[in-house]
Formats: structure tokens, C-alpha cells, sequence
């Protein structure tokens, strides 16, 4: 007889990669999982949309090689492939990971990188992983181009240098993220949510996709689940929704990333061994803390990308994503056409013969991005204020479980996601084994 999906053993609220990945090890537990959806479709963030007839990214488009590990751990049949990251800083281009070129034009600057690293290690030695990025630099290096590269991790974030704190660094390699070899998922970001999705639907679960959660309650040793689909009930519920709470002390929610979308004539090359360029201009500390302050500011950092999608017979799209002001969710058109003209001249550069290729180009604000997709657009949920960690993967007063990257452990990105999800898939198997 078939299980009726009403009752289950778990229900997860949030098709994106950590709902997916969750409930992919707990079918491997023999658990019954069902994922709830309120969008119409799976993968959240990870994925692509049409907009005036042109195929586009939503956002998260690579991933560290410990996104690339899980997936190999959990069968899911599905190819990568790495590329380096391009910075054009003032009229020097620098390469990650490193290329010969990039530690030729790095040998000025290596005895302020040593003694950088060296500082790092006495402060991790120390306990000081709450010391911000961008103090630790100017202490050790000064307010220079060697300091500004180093504090490059925290515009990757989209975080002042100043709330960027030192054990982020380290927590790429103590949770083996990866992130220093990074991996595109072949085909784009919709297959690989649309594989997590076919494997996982394989392996016996239920998504219900355009299925709003209303209300959660106890009920005697299980939940219910007042949904839009109708009442379910379940052992054990996790959610993926972000857990955040901006009234802690020092906190704040992180800048939400505008873009352009731009579709570009297929005979523009772009460089076949680069995944991102990246605009990033001298003093990142000012202009950025200028731009976190609510203030406008002259120069800005912005990055662009070639989606990586099947490939269409005239055309390829770009996506270019920069940050407005705090508090800035959808700018006037002045404004919206003075960031347009200081990107793409820049832009020319990092991809010569631009202009002339553009077919087609839409601005999207945070406002836009939230209505069209029903996400926000943070990088980073929420900036927290000096040792406070975040949030538990359980709730002990609830009962409920999380994933997601707004909770433990450390890092805003995919990998912190599909951990977390690996983590509370775990609890809830723990629990519920006889």
C-alpha cells in the first residue's frame, strides 16, 4: 500500500539545497520525508529564472568542493568543474587560485602578507577570532593595496571589513568548505537542484511544491502542520527558514545585492578558465563603510559571471551584482543610471568589447528580487556582533530543527548550508531511532 503523505516521519519546510540535502540522508536512514515548497519551484536560491524571454541565474552559482564531497556521498550523479576567480584591482589583475602571475605581481608584498599570516596564527593561537578582518589587516599590514587583497573575503560576503570577524577565515578550513577551489556545477545551478530533487523523489520522498506552511503545533508526541495542501503530521519537523534576530547586541542584517541582468551577443569571448571578474577598488574599508552607512559612495566594488547554462543559438547572459546603500531597497533612476554607467565602463575592461555585444540589460533591485522570487537577496542573513554564535540547529523549546546558513555552523554561504542540513538531519535521525 502506498504511504500516505499526510503522516510522516519528518516534514522539512524549504525545497532549496539544505532542505533537499537533509532530506536526501534522512531517506537514507529509512525515515518517510515530505518537503514543503511555497514556491513553484525547488531549489531556492540555486537555480534560474526567465525574464523577457532570456534564461538567467537567481544567485548562488559556485560552490565549495565540501558541497562537491556530500554529493558524492550521497550518489547524486553530478559533474563539476573549477575555474579561477579574475580581480582587477586599479590597474593590477590578480588571479584565485593563484596563478604564476599573480605571485609574481604578490613578491612586493610578501613580507606584509608574512606578517600578516604569521599575526593570524599567534591570534588564533591566542582566541581572538572576534577581532574584525579589517582592524587585524591595518595592525599588521596598514591601509595599503597588500591590505586591501587581504581583505577581499569580506566583499565576497558582502560585509565591512570592520564586521568581518577573523575566525571566518579559519572556519573554511576547520569545516572543510573548500571554498579555496571552488566548483560550478555543469549545466547551471537548476541542474542541480533539479538532480537533488529527482534523486530524492527516487528514493521514495514527497516535495509539494506552491504548499505554504501556516502554523506548527505539538501534538502528543508528534506535530501538526496547518498547510495550504491541508493538516500533516509528522515525528519531527525541520525548517530552513532563516533564524535570525537583528535585536541581538552589534547586530545587523548584511546588504541585500542588486544586479543587472544582461544577455550579450555569443561572439563576445569570455575567458574559458575564468568563472567571476571581479571590480574591486583601492580602500575597500571606506568605500564599503561608506556604503554600509546609508551613504553613496563614488567607487564600489561590483563582480560579474557568465551563467553557466545550456547554450542558446545568438546569446549568453551575465550576471553583474553590486551593493546599494543600507536601507536603499529599490533607488531612484538617477541613481540606478549612475551605478549603470560606473559599471559598464568599468566592465569594458574586465571584458573588452562589451558594450558593442549587449542585447539586452534590467536592472533588479533588492525590492524587485524579493517580489519576483520570494527570497531575499543577503548574502549574509545577518551580520552578528562580536562572540555572539548562531543560532542551534534545535530549538529545545519548540522541538523544532533548522538548516539553513543563518544557523550553526559559522559561514553565509551554500557549504554552511548543506552542513547544517547534514547536522540537523542527524539530530532528528538520532531522536527518532529506537
Amino acid at each position: 500500500m502506498a504511504r500516505d503523505w499526510r503522516t510522516n516521519d519528518v516534514v522539512i519546510v524549504g525545497c532549496g539545497l539544505s532542505g533537499l540535502t537533509a532530506g536526501l540522508f534522512l531517506l537514507r536512514r529509512g525515515y518517510g520525508v515530505t518537503i514543503l515548497e511555497r514556491r513553484s519551484s525547488y531549489g531556492g536560491l540555486c537555480g534560474t529564472f526567465e525574464m523577457d524571454g532570456r534564461e538567467f541565474v537567481i544567485a548562488c552559482n559556485d560552490f565549495g568542493q565540501g558541497l562537491v564531497r556530500t554529493l558524492e556521498e550521497l550518489g547524486v550523479p553530478l559533474r563539476f568543474k573549477s575555474k579561477k576567480t579574475r580581480i582587477f584591482y586599479g590597474d593590477r589583475v590578480y588571479e584565485l587560485p593563484l596563478s604564476a602571475g599573480t605571485a609574481l605581481r604578490l613578491a612586493p608584498h610578501m613580507r606584509a602578507l608574512a606578517r600578516f599570516f604569521l599575526g593570524l596564527r599567534r591570534a588564533r593561537r591566542a582566541g581572538e577570532g572576534t577581532r574584525s578582518l579589517g582592524e587585524f589587516v591595518d595592525s599588521t599590514v596598514g591601509r595599503c593595496e597588500a591590505g586591501d587583497l587581504l581583505k577581499l573575503p569580506a566583499y565576497l560576503m558582502g560585509v565591512r571589513p570592520e564586521d568581518f570577524q577573523l575566525h571566518s577565515l579559519w572556519d573554511e578550513f576547520q569545516y572543510d568548505y573548500g571554498y579555496s577551489k571552488p566548483a560550478t556545477p555543469v549545466g547551471g545551478p537548476q541542474v542541480l537542484a533539479d538532480t537533488l530533487a529527482n534523486r530524492f523523489l527516487a528514493g521514495g520522498g514527497t516535495i509539494l511544491l506552491s504548499t505554504e506552511c501556516r502554523n506548527v503545533h505539538t501534538d502528543g508526541d508528534g506535530y501538526t502542520l496547518d498547510t495550504s495542501a491541508g493538516e500533516l503530521r509528522a515525528r519531527a519537523v525541520l525548517s530552513t527558514a532563516e533564524r535570525t534576530d537583528p535585536a541581538l547586541p552589534g547586530s545587523k542584517p548584511g546588504l541585500p545585492v542588486s544586479m543587472f541582468c544582461v544577455a550579450v551577443s555569443k561572439e563576445l569571448p569570455y575567458p574559458e578558465e575564468i568563472h567571476t571578474l571581479v571590480h574591486y577598488p583601492p580602500g575597500i574599508s571606506d568605500w564599503f563603510g561608506k556604503l554600509d552607512s546609508g551613504v553613496p559612495s563614488s567607487e564600489f566594488g561590483f563582480h560579474l559571471f557568465r551563467s553557466e547554462l545550456p547554450e542558446k543559438p545568438d546569446h549568453y547572459t551575465l550576471n553583474i551584482y553590486f551593493y546599494l546603500p543600507r536601507g536603499v531597497e529599490e533607488p531612484e533612476g538617477a541613481y540606478v543610471q549612475q551605478a549603470e554607467d560606473y559599471i559598464f565602463s568599468h566592465a569594458e575592461r574586465m571584458l573588452p568589447g562589451l558594450g558593442k555585444a549587449i542585447l539586452y540589460k534590467r536592472f533588479v533591485s533588492p525590492r524587485m528580487f524579493s517580489q519576483r522570487h520570494g527570497l531575499s537577496s543577503r548574502v549574509t542573513p545577518l551580520i552578528t556582533g562580536p562572540g555572539i554564535p548562531k543560532a542551534d540547529n534545535h530549538d529545545a523549546g519548540t522541538g523544532l530543527y533548522y538548516a539553513g546558513n543563518s544557523v550553526f555552523p559559522p559561514g553565509d554561504h551554500a557549504g554552511a548550508a548543506i552542513l547544517s542540513a547534514r547536522i540537523s538531519a542527524g539530530l532528528i535521525a538520532n531522536r527518532l531511532s529506537p
